[in-house]
Parts: structure tokens; sequence; C-alpha cells
């Protein structure tokens, strides 16, 4: 089960289930903005945020990862 959200800005949330005996447990994949790689899976369905930024100018709210297909810094912030 997949689920795009997108507003005005680049946000990208894609929601995938697993089903473990009568449990379902939710991640959102986190991919790069620039080249489309996943790069993390985050628990729950949180409304999430990315953005290319420099490893030194990123804004503080989320956490900031290497893409390593594209080598971009990717900042994640999960509302």
């Amino acid at each position: 089960m997949f689920e795009v959200k997108q507003a005005s800005g680049p946000i990208v949330a894609r929601v995938s289930m697993t089903m473990i005996g009568e449990r379902a447990i939710v991640y959102s994949i986190v991919r790069c903005p620039k080249c489309d790689r996943r790069i993390m899976d985050v628990p729950g369905e949180p409304e999430i945020l990315t953005r290319i930024v420099d490893e030194d100018h990123a804004s503080g709210l989320g956490r900031v990862v290497p893409c390593k297909r594209c080598t971009s810094w990717i900042e994640v912030i999960e509302r």
C-alpha cells in the first residue's frame, strides 16, 4: 500500500505497511529529492519534508543525512 503526500513544497512521503501476525507496522519511506534513492525508513505516518542543504546550512529542524548516490545532503524534517 503506497500513499504519496505532496503539498506546495518538496514534501515526499511514501507509506508501506507490513503485516506481522495481527499487528500492522507502518513505515514512511524517505527518498532523496534529487535522485529518488531510498534514504531511510521512519516509523509511523508523520508528514515528512525533505530538502537539499549544505552540511553547514541546515535549519536545525531535522536530521541531515547524506545520499550515497548523488552525494547531496538532505535535511529530513518530521512533523
